[in-house]
């Protein structure tokens, strides 16, 4: 005669077998695949089925290494878990990453629908790593038409910091392009006054007439048709439609931002999933993501 028990221990097992009775598993297999990892099995909660070899256990439930998983704890070689684990590894991995504008002629485009138009208060924020020996403009972050006040552009001019509005510009007193990263913001309060600011630090003020139109948004060029490209690296887009102070920019030039900021209306950080090749925007809005042209890619690295 054959009794089913409860599996609950292996030492239970060997005691029940030597009775001559065999014991039966009702425990259900639950299979999931976890962003980043394999597919594995894990017992239900209150269940001391197995779980696969290098498996994930769920919150109350362990996951063992060709061994029983047992509600509340977690065996050696499993990830790690509500419970404590031994040599776990977690199931999502991501990875700090810079937009990569590597030659002439790579950019990112997005929608620029909820940008600020008109003279309506912002703040553009970016860290760039610009390449040494590339002359004249070369814009970082535009968007607006190219009519005189109505595009809004932000970069290099000979290396130096520049805001344009089509037209006029202000520009910073000293270069950007020694390979090196940098912090580049300007903060625009109506009407027409603008503060340029490099690693945080205030570089220049000026005014020039603002009527920003509606246009697409470009990171690493200027607004189309006009192509003058920005070579080099770029991180922590930053778009408001506030005007920042020199010590609000200071508190978070070096830190990455959830995306729900008051006031932040765009914000690509460039990181995401390590096998995941797109450009993702974070935002209270939910704004869009850009599209990646030309050989415009995401290589590892960070600014801070």
């Amino acid at each position: 005669m054959t009794t089913c028990l409860p599996a609950s221990t292996r030492l239970r097992a060997l005691l029940w077998l030597s009775l001559g009775l065999v014991a039966c598993d009702f425990s259900k297999e639950v299979y999931y695949v976890p962003v980043g990892g394999v597919a594995s099995a894990q017992p239900m909660a209150g269940a001391g089925g197995e779980a696969g070899q290098g498996g994930a256990g769920a919150a109350g439930a362990g996951a063992g290494q060709g061994g029983e998983a047992q509600a509340g704890g977690a065996g050696q070689g499993g990830a790690s878990q509500a419970g404590g684990g031994q040599g776990g590894e977690a199931g999502s991995e991501s990875l700090e990453r810079v937009l990569r504008l590597g030659t002439l002629g790579g950019h990112v485009t997005a929608s620029g629908e909820l940008l600020p138009l008109g003279q309506a208060a912002r703040t553009v924020e970016v860290w760039i790593r610009a390449e040494p020996g590339v002359p004249n403009e070369r814009f970082v972050v535009s968007w607006g038409e190219l009519t005189p006040g109505g595009g809004w552009m932000l970069g290099l001019e000979n290396g130096l910091p520049v805001i344009t509005q089509i037209g006029a510009s202000i520009k910073g007193p000293a270069p950007l392009d020694d390979g090196a990263w940098h912090h580049l913001a300007v903060a625009f309060t109506p009407h027409n006054k603008y503060s340029l600011y490099t690693d945080t630090k205030l570089a220049v003020t000026g005014s020039m007439p603002t009527d920003t139109q509606p246009g697409s948004l470009a990171v690493g060029r200027s607004i189309e048709p006009e192509t003058k490209w920005f070579v080099g690296d770029v991180d922590e887009v930053r778009i408001w439609t506030v005007t920042r102070t020199a010590e609000e920019l200071t508190a978070s030039a070096k830190m990455s931002l959830s995306g729900s900021e008051p006031g932040l209306i765009l914000y690509w950080d460039m990181t995401g999933p390590s096998l995941r090749a797109e450009n993702r925007a974070v935002a209270a809005s939910g704004a869009a993501g850009g599209d990646l042209r030309n050989d415009a890619s995401f290589v590892a690295g960070s600014p801070f």
